[in-house]
């Protein structure tokens, strides 16, 4: 997964308009981004990465995009 593709999923997650996603999103700045917006980009990710994500550790308390982009890194899965 590209970092532009995980915007799209957060955007489509989310259902904000993807000019609305940068690595400054978060969930202070973000009204849709709440406990229920939370659960669909981690679904959403589920979905898109499969078992791969399983074992990723911290993707639960991650406020921000910036914080899930350095997970998904570090896991080698985000290009």
């Amino acid at each position: 997964m590209t970092e532009k593709e995980l915007f799209q999923l957060v955007s489509e997650s989310l259902d904000v308009p993807i000019e609305k996603i940068n690595i400054q999103s978060s969930q202070d700045k973000i009204e849709e981004w709440d406990s229920l917006g939370h659960l669909s980009i981690l679904s959403s990710l589920s979905k898109d990465l499969g078992d791969s994500i399983k074992s990723v550790k911290g993707l639960g308390t991650c406020e921000s995009l910036s914080c899930i982009v350095k997970i998904l890194k570090s896991a080698s899965l985000l290009e």
